[in-house]
């Protein structure tokens, strides 16, 4: 574990959550993939970390003021209840030390700036929602291609911090609004020297020049500037100022952004690439009703199969416009929190993301996954998602460091109530209905169930079975009806693939010398034959029946059901980390071993 992390979150009377809560969501500093249906509240969780986060001067209150329409209690909780929070608790920084406080915002009352995460915590908060990525699907009809300042500005860019700033892009952004709109509201009326006309002129109101001789022509007097004119010039110039660096703030992180982002669209094989341009940079304005920030303009262009794409969202479909926008935020947000030199962070930094992924295809969500493990390691990663096949896969791909959570709602009164239940791996559901694990204190045992135990075997079996399939590249016979593409197809094609391994040389006498010779290339199976056996033996394991009332089950084949699909993940794992090539000349060498013993047995036997 990399420096401190959230240990558990708690939240009652705050949006879709109920005074009562729910919970506590438990994390013990680990990631998280929640499972959620539509409206249980899984978005709740999400605005409860961001708005909690939220550094911004039009931040949302937490109030009770349920006519507000801005009011993020609980609709439906009481209006004088005052118990409503959003709490975050902390591990410790070391093993054996103390954590740090927990991190309060209760009802009515103010973020709590004092405590000695929020600031950092908020700065480089990483809080994306579906809603941001489908901005990037709007068709952008513009002459000159695609404009992303209003986007980068309004959700992408908004919390990145930039040092040359000092501050977030937002945070700046917000200040250059606030002083543009201080600006008068119009220019003041032009003020002309009074006029001398010809009457004036003829009653001797005439100036003389030093030689004596009458002008000809009227002198100016001299000019008063206006007070009011001399504040707005000020305050322009201060303006400016700001602008200046807002643009050269842009414009450092343009190239690293461009380069970064490429990087990880690479990583998820879209096709694409990207190339942003800064032409038309942010201008001052001149009054406060002056459009100005209409005119700024940073160009997306997209490369996609070596094609220059001037208008991207004209073309592309709306996968690879996610996929842009998901590398974009991704790559802003890792440039602007680089790794800390000692390798441990002094502050949780956490990436929040509620259905990102909805708007790209499957194919291309898996290295989404590789990408957020390998590129935010040292991040607290909290992944909400409503489709439960995307769950199962990416529960499959997310194992060491992962919690799992499901995240119902359950109807009571005029309101739903959530309910949040810890994911545990169907063999350990299946040990529970079996009554082989302890359960959690305070949790009901439920009752003992072999046909409830032996369906959670056969669940695991099929998914292990597809894992092993595709991560080991196992060529398998196509069926267009999925139906038909049944566990045993994928058992039959597993237990059939070999990997390849070079046996160690071996010594032999040619033309009286002692050479070493190096045997042909052998191959060893993914599923060894004592395995094999085993599995095949449970022959329930392979019958699709297994949830028909009529089949019946005995505890001890599922309890050896559960003993084999262990042992097959790990064969599967110790396949996938290359370990069965280390392991198979040992086996070799064994073998020979004791075929040699075998020889020499019969040869002393054969002397006797």
């Amino acid at each position: 574990m990399k420096g401190p992390r959230l240990d558990r979150v708690e939240i009652a009377d705050f949006r879709g959550i109920p005074a009562a809560g729910f919970g506590p969501l438990v994390l013990g500093g680990q990631n998280l993939l929640l499972f959620g249906e539509n409206g249980s509240g899984k978005s709740s969780i999400f605005h409860a970390l961001a708005d909690l986060l939220d550094l911004s001067p039009d931040a949302r209150p937490f109030n009770a003021i349920l006519a507000d329409a801005r009011c993020l209690k609980h609709r439906f909780s009481d209006p004088a209840l005052t118990t409503g929070h959003v709490t975050l608790h902390f591990t410790p920084v070391t093993n054996g030390a103390a954590p740090a406080a927990p991190m309060q915002w209760p009802i009515g009352g103010v973020r709590p700036l004092g405590h000695p995460y929020f600031r950092s915590m908020a700065r480089v908060r990483g809080c994306l929602d579906y809603r941001a990525m489908l901005r990037t699907s709007f068709v952008h009809e513009e002459a000159d291609g695609v404009n992303l300042f209003p986007l980068l500005l309004g959700s992408l860019l908004r919390d990145i911090e930039e040092r040359g700033l000092g501050q977030t892009f937002g945070d700046a952004w917000d200040e250059i609004l606030k002083d543009a709109a201080a600006l008068p509201g119009e220019p003041p009326p032009e003020t002309d020297p009074p006029a001398r006309d010809d009457f004036s002129h003829a009653a001797g109101e005439v100036e003389e020049s030093e030689t004596g001789e009458d002008w000809t022509e009227e002198k100016p007097p001299p000019r008063v500037e206006d007070p009011a004119t001399v504040v707005a010039n000020r305050q322009r110039a201060v303006l400016s100022k700001k602008i200046v660096a807002f643009n050269d703030a842009i414009e450092r992180w343009r190239p690293e952004l461009e380069r970064k982002a490429n990087e990880f669209l690479r990583g998820f094989k879209s096709g694409a690439a990207i190339e942003l341009r800064y032409d038309v940079p942010l201008s001052a304005p001149q009054w406060s009703n002056d459009p100005w920030h209409e005119s700024a303009r940073l160009h997306l262009r997209a490369t996609f199969r070596n094609e220059l794409l001037h208008h991207p969202a004209t073309f592309l479909n709306e996968a690879r416009l996610s996929g842009i926008a998901l590398a974009i935020y991704l790559a802003a947000l890792h440039l602007a929190t680089p790794t800390p030199e000692s390798g441990v962070a002094d502050f949780p930094r956490l990436l929040v993301m509620d259905d990102v992924l909805l708007g790209i295809d499957m194919a291309n969500r898996v290295p989404v996954l590789d990408l957020i493990q390998k590129d935010f390691a040292d991040w607290q990663v909290l992944l909400f998602t409503h489709d439960r096949v995307w769950y199962e896969i990416a529960r499959q791909r997310l194992k060491k460091a992962w919690q799992h959570y499901d995240l119902f709602s359950v109807r009571i009164g005029n309101y739903e109530q959530p309910l949040l239940c810890e994911d545990h791996k169907h063999l350990a559901r299946a040990r529970t209905f079996l009554g082989l694990d302890e359960v959690p204190a305070g949790t009901v045992r439920p009752p003992c169930d072999v046909k409830a135990a032996a369906a959670h075997v056969r669940t695991q079996f099929e998914l292990t079975l597809k894992r092993g399939c595709e991560e080991l590249g196992v060529k398998i016979a196509f069926d267009s009806q999925p139906r038909k593409m049944a566990a045993k197809t994928f058992w039959d094609a597993l237990k059939g693939h070999r990997l390849p391994f070079n046996p160690e040389p071996t010594e032999a006498m040619r033309n009286g010398k002692l050479v070493r010779v190096q045997p042909e290339p052998q191959k060893v199976p993914v599923v060894p034959p004592d395995l094999e056996q085993a599995i095949e033996h449970l022959d329930w394991v392979l019958n699709p029946l297994v949830h028909s009332e009529s089949a019946p089950r005995f505890r001890q084949e599922v309890e050896d059901g559960i003993a084999a699909v262990e042992t097959l993940e790990m064969q599967i794992d110790r396949a996938l980390g290359r370990e069965l090539e280390t392991i198979a000349p040992k086996w070799e060498l064994l073998l020979r071993l004791l075929d040699w013993l075998r020889r020499k047995l019969t040869q002393s036997t054969r002397k006797q």
